[in-house]
């Protein structure tokens, strides 16, 4: 029996162009958010290595996009027990 778990997802590409759009960088987006963060963080983040909560929210906000789509989830199967 395989159970479907959701994982998120980075749209870097996407992250990236909106954030050019808004004259912004990595680091510039880790000090507009609160408390500041690094911008080894917000690589971390993009990168998809760390996905913490509160950075996704803060990033979709500071970018006008919502989190769902910078941050989606994608289904993918897990063996169990069967």
């Amino acid at each position: 029996m395989s159970i479907k778990k959701n994982k998120r997802t980075v749209n870097k590409k996407l992250i990236m162009a909106m954030a050019a759009y808004n004259e912004l960088n990595l680091k510039t987006m880790g000090l507009k958010c609160d408390p500041p963060v690094s911008r080894a963080c917000m690589s971390m983040l993009v990168g998809g290595k760390n996905f913490s909560r509160r950075l996704i929210i803060q990033v979709s906000d500071i970018l006008h996009v919502p989190d769902a789509i910078l941050f989606p989830y994608t289904e993918t199967e897990s063996c169990n027990d069967q």
